[in-house]
């Protein structure tokens, strides 16, 4: 399984603001069962979306400023940015297809 990156606090701005492909971010803590469940299917579209799309995570008990600043009212919460902007915003469980769905039109074509 591909492994996500863990950014914090300290490297938020600059693995997701810098980066000229969206970004998802998978806001998740260690006692969330459905975010141990989004692992896999955010890993595989990390690897599907390779080189388009950046996926990486957040300890929201690790990092509240991040988790403020980017209003984290539960997890799992994912929020895709785009040109360091947020374009999506999903709480709670996601589909596959819905993720994909939102995806696709931030993502640069092959």
């Amino acid at each position: 399984m591909t492994k996500l990156m863990e950014v914090t606090d300290r490297t938020f701005d600059a693995q997701v603001f810098k980066p000229d492909i969206p970004v998802l971010v998978s806001f998740r803590a260690s006692w969330c069962a459905p975010c141990r469940d989004a692992e896999e299917l955010l890993a595989d579209l990390a690897r599907t979306y390779a080189g388009r799309l950046k996926v990486v995570w957040v300890d929201v008990d690790q990092n509240s400023q991040t988790t403020f600043r980017h209003r984290v009212r539960r997890v799992p919460t994912l929020v895709l940015f785009a040109n360091g902007q947020e374009v999506a915003r999903w709480e709670g469980a996601v589909t596959r297809e819905a993720l994909a769905a939102a995806l696709v039109p931030h993502l640069r074509l092959e």
